[in-house]
């Protein structure tokens, strides 16, 4: 396994209701709350330019546009870094399942299946614990305050700043990874360092 040009690490947040509605696909309805973005794209010279998006749905009623925002964000070539991407994937398909915006869904599901063709890179291989210990031990060594420990936050505590400690951890843990060390390694946690001794770049969707 090698590390990707262009990666964008993926970390979603979901809220699971039990819905007695008898028209629903399932009793457990799925909503997407929240999701943080975290695209790395490696230059010729080892140099990675990092950008970052992270969306909340406050409101509790946008699960869809949320969807739509992140397919937005895939551009077919991409490599996807997570957690349990299984899980995630599979609780993504459910969220256009029973709304009444189920055909809005379908474009960035589709989006999201290109990108899936690419080979994407998961936390939960690295670890007989499915790469729980991993990111625990990664947030912690850096100072993130992601709250593995608490993989299903209350509502009240879904901020950007967990959001976004999420996805740097993911990137830092598949870093640590794949890269040997050497010169390029130095270069991508320089490029990082950098990156958030700028603070990022969170929601620069309007100058990217």
């Amino acid at each position: 396994m090698k590390y990707p040009d262009k990666l964008t690490i993926f970390v979603p947040q979901f809220l699971i209701v039990i819905d007695h509605n008898v028209r629903a696909y399932s009793n457990r309805t799925i909503y997407l709350r929240a999701f943080s973005l975290l695209r790395a794209e490696r230059g010729n010279d080892n140099r990675i330019n990092f950008r970052e998006r992270v969306e909340i749905d406050s409101a509790g009623d946008q699960s869809i546009d949320l969807l739509t925002k992140l397919g937005d964000e895939l551009e077919p070539d991409v490599t996807l870094g997570g957690w349990r991407l299984d899980l995630q994937i599979a609780s993504l398909i459910r969220v256009p399942r029973d709304s009444d915006r189920e055909a809005e869904g379908k474009v960035p599901l589709q989006r999201l299946s290109l990108a899936l063709g690419n080979q994407p890179i998961d936390v939960g291989w690295f670890d007989r614990a499915g790469g729980l210990s991993t990111l625990i031990h990664t947030a912690a060594s850096f100072r993130l305050p992601a709250k593995w420990q608490n993989q299903q936050p209350a509502r009240e505590a879904i901020d950007a700043q967990l959001m976004a400690a999420r996805a740097h951890s993911v990137w830092l843990a598949i870093a640590e990874k794949l890269f040997d060390q050497g010169e390029a390694r130095r270069k991508a946690f320089a490029s990082f360092d950098k990156f958030i001794s700028k603070k990022g770049g969170m929601n620069k969707e309007n100058g990217k």
